[in-house]
């Protein structure tokens, strides 16, 4: 008799541990990303010239409110990776990689209570993602700084190997100054020349029917960042023709991000 009650208690206490490890423990939150049916988008940030936040430009505002833009664009599941484009390819920033939280339409009850996707859990798992990804953006523009080179072709060539994007947005004057191809080179040379350049160095990657948006192309590096001239445009456009078009995607360049 002894031992059935101290066999009784002890199903007690584990029962109440048990009861109470389970109050306080935190639901695990959801792997979005493992929801079938996302698609991958890239953004690069060019840290390599500060952003204005004056004047006629206002860039650092233009990509707030491009990023606002590219978030309506997203639906569940999709994965939104963000990184910089600096001086060298090795000290690009993976600044935020994540998946946009929502329900996976194959595993929830129509049910209310037992529903485990409830709208409100989504909507502050949105709010947080929203949240956490200025969080990762808007310090990267504030910091910003003058950098003297500018390793374009090496980034996206490292930073596309992580994932398979359906889309890529670019914000960036997109004038390589490397050590495959230095400012000099780049711009004065034939697009031919530069771009056989970046093949020999192995740094085309493979974009088979990516969607690439630039924003921010048409201004020189000098001081006061004036307007390329034509045959600087000329040039320089056909090189990321001829680059990107060898990767298999496609480029076009805009004021602002367009979904």
């Amino acid at each position: 008799m002894i031992r059935l009650s101290f066999l009784v208690s002890a199903l007690v206490v584990l029962a109440i541990s048990l009861l109470t490890n389970a109050a306080h423990a935190q639901p695990r939150r959801p792997d979005y990303c493992a929801i079938p049916g996302g698609t991958a988008s890239l953004l690069l940030i060019d840290r390599t010239s500060p952003y204005t936040t004056s004047g006629e430009d206002h860039e650092g505002e233009r990509i707030a409110a491009g990023i606002d833009t590219l978030l309506r664009s997203l639906r569940t599941a999709d994965r939104l990776t963000v990184a910089t484009i600096e001086r060298h390819r090795r000290l690009s920033v993976l600044a935020f990689d994540e998946c946009l939280p929502g329900c996976d339409p194959h595993n929830t009850s129509p049910i209310p209570l037992l529903n485990n996707c409830p709208e409100p859990t989504i909507a502050r798992e949105r709010n947080a993602y929203r949240r956490a990804l200025f969080g990762a953006v808007i310090p990267l523009l504030e910091n910003s700084t003058d950098q003297p080179n500018s390793d374009i072709t090496g980034t996206i060539f490292q930073t596309v190997n992580q994932h398979r994007f359906a889309h890529i947005y670019i914000y960036s004057d997109m004038l390589e100054n490397s050590q495959v191809v230095p400012w000099g080179v780049f711009s004065t040379q034939p697009a031919q020349r530069s771009f056989a350049a970046v093949q020999r160095s192995g740094f085309v990657p493979v974009l088979r029917s990516t969607q690439i948006q630039v924003v921010g192309y048409g201004l020189s590096h000098d001081r006061n960042h004036t307007a390329l001239t034509d045959q600087q445009d000329r040039t320089i456009r056909e090189f990321w023709d001829l680059y990107f078009g060898a990767a298999g995607a496609t480029v076009t360049y805009r004021t602002a991000i367009s979904p």
